[in-house]
């Protein structure tokens, strides 16, 4: 899913390999860097985890994987545009 998919506010999960799924809500979308902001329980060991947005019916749309976290916040690089540096 583009970065578009993902809008401040959006119930947002992710499946970590330290904290397992755990879900929170999109902070900001910054479309021109391709990196989503949330507010994830997410910790060191999770990067690579994949994220994604519910919608409506209970599908999963993947929208990126987590790459950072700190401040109780959690980066997740959005799969669609490739981040500023990936092309």
């Amino acid at each position: 899913a583009p970065v578009s998919a993902a809008r401040p506010g959006s119930f947002i999960c992710k499946d970590g390999s330290r904290t397992g799924r755990t879900c929170g809500f999109v902070f900001n979308v910054y479309p021109h860097s391709g990196e989503i902001v949330a507010f994830l329980p997410a910790t060191s060991g999770d990067s690579g985890s994949p994220a994604y947005i519910m919608e409506p019916g209970g599908k999963a749309r993947l929208v990126g994987v987590l790459s950072g976290v700190g401040f109780g916040q959690t980066v997740i690089d959005a799969i669609e545009p490739l981040p500023a540096g990936l092309y």
